[in-house]
């Protein structure tokens, strides 16, 4: 795995992949999706812990 993969601290994906409208956003009133944001170390342990580092 590249060393920049490893320095992320977070996952971030679409809240609605299949969502094809943009809405307005809250704190900017542009337009774009709605992302989620997940901790990385606490959904690798959830998945077994392969990959998380005891730092």
């Amino acid at each position: 795995m590249p060393k920049a993969l490893t320095r992320i601290q977070t996952f971030i994906k679409r809240f609605d992949p299949l969502q094809a409208k943009k809405d307005k956003c809250d704190k900017c009133n542009d337009l774009g999706y709605d992302y989620v944001f997940f901790d990385k170390k606490e959904v690798l342990k959830k998945r077994g812990g392969a990959m998380v580092s005891k730092n």
